[in-house]
């Protein structure tokens, strides 16, 4: 006799709940296992805070404002001018923040992880990139290393460090914050800053926690490598909802770094046009492939580069110095990145054509809004044997301590192979005289050191004396 069909389901569900019981007796025997290896990750991340943590400071920031009634003697208050986080990236006190954490300073702040308060001085900033280097004197520090952040993909573990709300000011306990990288190659420019003043593109997204404060701090991956600076956040409540965003350490960002530390000034190549990623009709009209290019809505000079080269508004350039350009950003960085005065072959479309012409790129100019508020960090600089020297401006004075009749030559950088390093100059020394010679300006200095054969005396600002063979 048949088995009716309803006993068939009646088996098989009995089946299934006997299947269901043993796979959830044989999961409850398998917790224990499952939570050891959570402990073990979570204390990976506990010797990973441990270990990056101590190379993370805080930042404040202040200016010096006139007073009131006080302008007219020339006097003047101390405000606070920000707040932010930053990461030591070499061992003599090196610190990598955001140009916008220190933009407009008249004094440095730094609280390190140990507590201690100590001042830290501009060496130099880099608006474009929002990028800056400033620097402690606080014997053998511990610096973090630069990753690589074309190694990072969406998924991948992401840790950020650094002074949220400015709850590490008091003594040093920066906060460590886990999350992932949930995107990249993000762009923020128009919403972040309008005036084009900064770039900030090919963004790092992630879902660690970024709040006001955490500006300039480090992003570290599972290696307990700097993979990016964190920069800013998207958010209506104006505090982290998951939508962080850091500048990567990209081969790029990598050469900019390098410039700041040296203490001289980021150049950038420009083309002199206004881009956007074309949408379908620009590129029907242009008669663009149906991916990739850059439309160019505005030639901006009519004697720039672009304008020079015969390039218009409503081309679509789809290659330039043999890169097939993927996007408006991608032409942006490239152009960027190129050396100024470089000649570079561009293809683009228009009207149904391609073309190609030679442009000689120029030099990205520095708007008012960049320089505005930052004169600390654009001290005239000279390389010296194996130093740089900076005349000091006002506001690298104030950070001093000095006063215009005081001025000296300030050292931004050495190399501690150098004779002046071990005769016992250091970073932020202030020299005021060469061999007897008062020393104002760079040129006094070299004036008096083409009239020196070998013995060198630096007369520094506390009266120390630095001799050592030329």
């Amino acid at each position: 006799m048949p088995t009716p069909i309803r006993n068939i389901q009646t088996r098989t569900l009995v089946m299934a709940g006997v299947i269901a019981a043993a796979a959830w007796a044989t999961a409850i025997a398998a917790d224990p296992y499952e939570i050891v290896d959570l402990r073990r990750l979570q204390d990976t991340f506990a010797t990973l805070a441990d270990r990056v943590r101590p190379s993370v400071v805080a930042i404040r920031t202040y200016r010096t404002i006139a007073a009131g009634d006080e302008r007219e003697a020339g006097g003047a208050v101390r405000v606070a001018n920000n707040q932010g986080s930053g990461v030591i990236i070499r061992s003599d006190g090196s610190i990598l923040t955001n140009d916008h954490v220190v933009a407009g300073a008249n004094q440095i702040d730094v609280i390190l992880h140990d507590g201690r308060l100590l001042r830290g001085r501009p060496v130099q900033a880099d608006p474009r990139s929002d990028l800056a280097v400033i620097r402690i004197d606080a014997g053998e520090m511990p610096a973090a290393r630069l990753g690589d952040a074309s190694g990072v993909r969406p998924g991948h573990w992401s840790f950020t460090v650094g002074n949220p709300f400015g709850l590490a000011d008091s003594d040093g306990t920066t906060a460590f914050a886990v999350g992932n990288v949930t995107a990249l190659g993000k762009s923020l420019s128009p919403e972040l800053d309008p005036t084009d003043t900064r770039y900030y593109g090919d963004l790092i997204q992630t879902s660690s926690a970024i709040n006001p404060g955490n500006s300039g701090g480090p992003m570290f991956n599972l290696d307990g490598e700097v993979v990016g600076v964190c920069t800013a956040m998207l958010s209506r409540s104006g505090v982290n909802e998951g939508l962080g965003f850091a500048v990567p350490i990209s081969r790029r960002n990598r050469q900019i770094i390098d410039t700041l530390l040296s203490g001289q000034p980021v150049r950038y190549g420009y083309l002199g046009v206004k881009v956007v990623t074309p949408n379908p009709d620009q590129r029907r009209k242009a008669g663009a492939p149906g991916t990739g290019g850059a439309y160019i809505v505005d030639v901006i000079e009519s004697d720039g580069p672009a304008a020079k080269a015969g390039l218009r508004a409503a081309d679509v350039v789809v290659e330039f110095d043999g890169m097939a350009i993927a996007n408006s950003d991608h032409l942006v960085r490239l152009v960027g990145a190129t050396p100024v005065a470089a000649e570079v072959g561009v293809a683009y479309y228009r009207e149904g054509t391609r073309n190609h012409t030679k442009v000689r790129l120029a030099e990205r100019p520095v708007s008012t809004a960049a320089m505005d508020g930052r004169p600390a960090f654009r001290p005239k600089t000279q390389r010296w044997r194996h130093s740089l020297l900076g005349e000091p401006t006002d506001a690298l004075l104030s950070t001093h301590g000095l006063t215009r009749a005081d001025a000296g030559l300030v050292v931004i950088d050495l190399v501690p192979s150098g004779a002046e390093y071990k005769a016992g100059l250091r970073n932020g020394a202030v020299i005021m005289k060469y061999n007897d010679e008062r020393v104002r300006t760079i040129e006094e200095f070299l004036q008096v050191d083409r009239t020196v054969k070998r013995t060198v005396r630096l007369t520094l600002d506390d009266g120390t004396v630095v001799r050592f063979t030329k």
